[in-house]
């Protein structure tokens, strides 16, 4: 009878982790932190379609600043939302792009507490 307990827990316990661990439709971040499909997930939870929602808004300020700002020099384009800004960073990502002076102030201050890393032709390379 014990035997059998140990076997039936283990057995939950192998299903609980492919369940929640391997299955194959869900939605993940990769990389950049971006919320991904991961095969055909029945839903889309609130988070992706807010960050959805949050990249469209940055792509479009992207644009909108791209006519008034060098974005070679890496400017903080500002905030797009409530807690977030965005940042334009070289491609590939430099070593310059982590030093303290060349991130947005009020992300680097703590006023805000998201960060949009973008590339000058609009490409997202970090969501933090």
């Amino acid at each position: 009878m014990k035997r059998l307990i140990i076997v039936l827990v283990l057995f939950a316990a192998g299903f609980a982790y492919y369940w929640y661990v391997w299955r194959t439709d869900v939605w993940i971040k990769d990389g950049r932190g971006v919320w991904v499909e991961r095969g055909n997930p029945p839903t889309k939870p609130a988070e992706v379609r807010a960050q959805e929602d949050l990249l469209v808004r940055a792509r479009y300020l992207h644009e909108a600043r791209k006519a008034e700002l060098d974005y070679s020099s890496g400017p903080c384009l500002g905030e797009v939302a409530t807690d977030w800004v965005i940042d334009i960073v070289r491609s590939p990502r430099d070593a310059i792009d982590n030093l303290a002076q060349n991130q947005c102030e009020a992300y680097r201050n703590g006023d805000v507490g998201h960060l949009i890393e973008m590339t000058a032709d609009g490409e997202v390379v970090k969501v933090k």
